[in-house]
């Protein structure tokens, strides 16, 4: 028998994802907006509404810190320093108020030669580069001597122009502590492109201009960037005729924000009975407003305990308005079945029952691209791991569905 407290200590960890030194190496932050005419206007209000949302989000957050230093800068007919670097938690009105005047900027104006932008770039980004390093030395603030910066900018033009811009005027500079350079082109397109050059590495992403693609491109912010260890060890059986486990070394990726680490209402992410139930003793109204078919639902955005929810049994209700509630409820769950399923999920069963789990709000999305198809692994991999040989070891454990316990009974 394992111990009951193992058990308690392993499920933990393994529930939060965190250790004690998660986010320790959490790079510091360069956002450089191009708000130039006549892109800007188009823009202006997608990426604001994006940094509003994101800023106030990542300001709400408990737990360890994933954003701790940022810098804004905007290039427009001049280059002009925003919000100089700061630490990102407790200072929401500072950054709001960063956003306010990136707001301000005019949408109007005479288009500016891509020679000038590149100078404004270089300069802004060495500008980023002596700030951090004069925040670092002189603000008493203890920063890790092994924290690193990145830069992001955002532009409408084309983005592989802007890379190969970065590439060409930095080429001579010492840009430590700067290690990496993100270039997000607001387009209808998909796209990515990296290209290292100097020893810092470019990316170029191209998103949707729409606030829900901007925010994903910021909460990449909030990923662990400091992976010094792998996090999960997966031990299978021995297979046959190998002299010991076979061990799986994995990671782990958020693919949503824990609703714990927000100020929420408890009834707004109900996990238990007493989340759910009205103090008042009114009954909670849950209105329909979609159906999706559920092919298309993902586990990873439903989180919390399930509840069941079965017809009513109040004593309150005379026996005909239960016995109408009931058939309501078994054509409900049977119209379900037909793989079309509806903030609230509703997953039907075969039997009298359904389960009922939150569905994960859009504030509280990560970004990640988990829906790539899978490879066959090389035959070699399947020779050493021997997959279904290893899990054939493994007791099967058969459940038994509730009319086969029925049929038992009788």
């Amino acid at each position: 028998m394992i111990p009951l407290s193992k058990i308690r200590s392993c499920c933990s960890s393994i529930s939060s994802g965190f250790s004690n030194t998660t986010f320790l190496r959490q790079p510091a932050r360069v956002l450089i907006i191009e708000a130039m005419p006549p892109w800007w206007s188009k823009t202006r209000s997608v990426l604001c509404d994006a940094l509003d949302n994101f800023l106030t989000l990542v300001c709400s957050l408990k737990g360890p810190c994933r954003l701790p230093f940022l810098s804004v800068f905007a290039i427009s007919s001049q280059q002009e320093c925003l919000l100089p670097f700061v630490r990102v938690r407790g200072n929401l009105p500072r950054l709001l108020s960063c956003v306010e005047a990136l707001r301000a900027i005019p949408s109007e104006g005479v288009t500016t030669e891509l020679a000038s932008v590149g100078e404004m770039l270089r300069q802004t980004v060495l500008d980023g580069q002596r700030q951090f390093n004069q925040y670092r030395k002189f603000s008493g603030v203890d920063i890790q001597t092994n924290i690193s910066v990145e830069v992001t900018v955002v532009t409408s033009r084309p983005g592989k122009g802007m890379v190969c811009l970065l590439k060409n005027v930095l080429k001579d500079d010492d840009l430590d502590p700067i290690n990496g350079f993100l270039v997000v082109q607001l387009s209808s397109q998909q796209s990515d492109f990296s290209l290292t050059d100097n020893l810092v590495l470019v990316d170029l992403h191209l998103v949707d201009s729409s606030v829900f693609a901007l925010e994903g491109v910021f909460k990449n912010w909030l990923q662990e960037y400091g992976v010094d260890s792998e996090h999960i060890h997966l031990v299978l059986p021995s297979p046959r005729g190998s002299p010991g486990p076979v061990c799986i070394k994995c990671d782990m990726r958020e693919r949503v924000i824990s609703p714990g680490s927000l100020p929420l209402n408890p009834s707004e992410k109900p996990e238990s009975l007493c989340d759910v139930m009205s103090v008042s003793q009114v009954p909670r109204r849950m209105r329909a407003i979609k159906a999706l078919y559920k092919a298309g639902v993902c586990q990873s955005v439903l989180y919390g305990l399930p509840l069941v929810v079965i017809p009513t049994a109040c004593w309150r209700l005379n026996w005909d308005e239960i016995e109408t509630n009931q058939h309501r409820f078994q054509a409900l769950n049977r119209t379900l079945q037909a793989d079309l399923c509806s903030f609230y999920f509703l997953y039907p069963s075969p039997s009298l029952a359904m389960l009922l789990k939150p569905v994960v709000c859009r504030e509280l999305f990560m970004p990640g691209a988990y829906s790539e198809p899978m490879r066959e692994p090389p035959p070699e991999a399947m020779q050493v791991i021997m997959v279904k040989s290893t899990l054939s070891s493994l007791q099967l454990h058969v459940t038994k569905t509730n009319s086969q316990k029925r049929n038992e009974a009788c």
